[in-house]
């Protein structure tokens, strides 16, 4: 298995060995780590891109972590972002949420177990996210050409046509699918 490439964003060394360590005491999984020092060089990597989920510290001197957050994804940022923080605040829990953390965790109770939890999770997140935002492109490519266009499963049965097929058969989505989205044709 290729190893996780990971940005760790911690002004302090001891929180970065700390959770470097538990990163290297996952057995099943290999990490690429990568680590910066500041909130102004944290944001830099972090919209330079490259890596598949990043970790920030809460506080980042006189910034916080939510801040760089909700810069990175202003930025275009769609790497899954955990936050860290050393100690458990409900408040800043819900800021981070609603910032697009992919989650938040205590930096006093990380163990293995529970951070690679919440790296998978976040990294399925991530590629659901992904296969989301390619299918929306392909539907608005499709239905911006001149040509008749569909696209089918696997298994043969079409599960798309374009706004032009539409036109040119003179008939509704609904004409076309049967329970379960099957295509009549």
């Amino acid at each position: 298995s290729r190893p996780v490439r990971i940005l760790i964003v911690d002004d302090d060394e001891g929180d970065f060995l700390l959770t470097q360590d538990v990163l290297s005491s996952i057995a099943s999984q290999r990490f690429e780590i990568v680590w910066e020092k500041s909130f102004e060089s944290g944001l830099e990597a972090t919209l330079r891109g490259g890596f598949e989920l990043c970790l920030l510290d809460y506080r980042l001197g006189a910034r916080t972590g939510i801040e760089l957050l909700t810069a990175a994804i202003a930025g275009g940022c769609f790497t899954p972002i955990i936050l860290l923080t050393g100690q458990r605040d409900s408040d800043v829990d819900e800021q981070a949420l609603k910032a697009g953390a992919a989650d938040y965790l205590s930096k006093g109770t990380l163990d293995p177990e529970t951070l690679f939890r919440s790296i998978r999770y976040a990294l399925e997140r991530a590629r659901t996210a992904s296969e989301l935002r390619h299918s929306e492109n392909f539907r608005s490519f499709a239905d911006a050409i001149p040509q008749l266009a569909w696209s089918a499963r696997p298994d043969g049965i079409h599960d798309y046509f374009n706004l032009r097929f539409y036109e040119y058969t003179g008939k509704k989505r609904s004409e076309l699918q049967a329970d379960g989205g099957v295509v009549l044709m």
